[in-house]
């Protein structure tokens, strides 16, 4: 039973779909609480990608992320741990990259305070009863390309709603891979 449970959050919060949304739907979402504010200082790598850690035996699959310097973060989903980097940049090479990320699932914003950073994304409508859920995730900043994620929420009507901690693997390792080129931030859901 908590192995099921485990898939369906992680489903809510890595995986991004493809969707075929018209405009006048975009405004059935989660708002994220987080501003967007520029992160220009050098506390993180950001010329690659964020991937979990992979050595984990918690799971067949490891998850990765992107973040940019404008504060913005996209979700790459979750990948068989089996060729994990392989997967990660061909779906980073892929010319249609921006296809897979027309959808709010995935894309975020990302802060970072002292040695502490705060990631707020949407997750998959598919997966849940509403449409564009959104998550929440705090870590420490153990180095320039290293974060330990130790907190997960949930939030719902700009209220943040602390996830049951043993329904995931905490804390959870990310560690950077230097990638390029890394597709851009552009996106029609973060001002």
């Amino acid at each position: 039973m908590k192995y099921y449970l485990l898939i369906i959050a992680f489903c809510m919060i890595y995986i991004p779909i493809n969707s075929c949304e018209k405009k006048s739907e975009n405004k059935n979402f989660e708002e994220l609480i987080l501003k967007r504010i520029e992160n220009i200082g050098n506390n993180l790598k950001i010329s690659g990608y964020y991937y979990e850690n992979l050595d984990a035996l918690n799971d067949k699959y490891a998850s990765a992320f992107c973040l940019y310097s404008n504060g913005i973060l996209i979700s790459l989903g979750s990948f068989q741990k089996i060729n994990f980097f392989q997967n990660v940049e061909k779906l980073l090479t892929d010319k249609n990259f921006k296809n897979y990320f027309t959808s709010r699932s995935g894309w975020g914003i990302f802060t970072i305070q002292s040695t502490e950073i705060t990631i707020e994304n949407w997750g998959n409508k598919i997966a849940t009863n509403q449409p564009y859920p959104a998550f929440g995730k705090i870590g420490k900043i153990i180095d320039n390309s290293t974060i330990e994620i130790y907190q997960m929420y949930k939030i719902e009507k700009k209220q943040k709603i602390n996830l049951d901690h043993s329904l995931f693997y905490l804390p959870t390792s990310y560690h950077f891979r230097e990638f390029s080129p890394k597709p851009d931030s552009t996106n029609n859901f973060i001002p």
